[in-house]
């Protein structure tokens, strides 16, 4: 899957899984750090002890190690979670004004006149919204459908499954929604 650098307000870096706006980045695969380097002006990404350029990883003076402890003299402006945290921390969903179906803005007082009303959520007074958020906002309280819905909302995100493989969760989750109505109307 893809990732890009998409710059926020506060002209910081933050990941994203969709290119938004034309000026995003995208992000190599193995990249660790997008560096600033004030000396000749520039910006790349780094892993291990190489950078990206032109298409292609090359050999650098510097180990990531180095540059984040500022010993190479660059700044910083984007860096990946360690594994043991969730991919997903580091990106935030929704930034500013989202115009969906029908030029409804997120953030928006919800019009219940609105055709199709119930598509909408007035997440006005949140500053990200993330999978769990959307579940309780729209009052998802079965195990096996909030199982498929987190599935298929990150499907071959995390890094540990494919899409396929996420899809295939999905659909064996909703399957045993099925069973679990069956046994309930025994």
């Amino acid at each position: 899957m893809k990732e890009f650098l998409t710059k926020n307000n506060q002209d910081n870096y933050e990941l994203v899984y969709h290119k938004w706006r034309d000026d995003d980045i995208e992000i190599p695969e193995r990249a660790d750090l997008y560096v600033y380097w004030p000396e000749s002006d520039t910006c790349n990404f780094q892993a291990d002890k190489s950078f990206f350029e032109n298409g292609s990883w090359n050999l650098c003076a510097w180990h990531v190690d180095e540059i984040k402890s500022g010993e190479a003299g660059a700044e910083v402006l984007w860096q990946r979670q360690p594994e043991n945290q969730n991919p997903l921390d580091d990106v935030k969903w929704f930034e500013g004004d989202l115009k969906v179906s029908n030029g409804y803005t997120i953030g928006e007082d919800c019009n219940n006149d609105k055709k199709h009303s119930h598509y909408f959520k007035n997440v006005k007074h949140l500053d990200y919204v993330d999978v769990y958020r959307v579940l309780d906002l729209f009052e998802v309280v079965d195990p096996c459908i909030q199982h498929a819905i987190k599935k298929l909302l990150c499907a071959g995100m995390r890094g540990a499954k494919n899409q396929p493989q996420d899809v295939q969760e999905a659909i064996d989750s909703l399957v045993r929604y099925q069973e679990m109505c069956k046994e309930d109307r025994k």
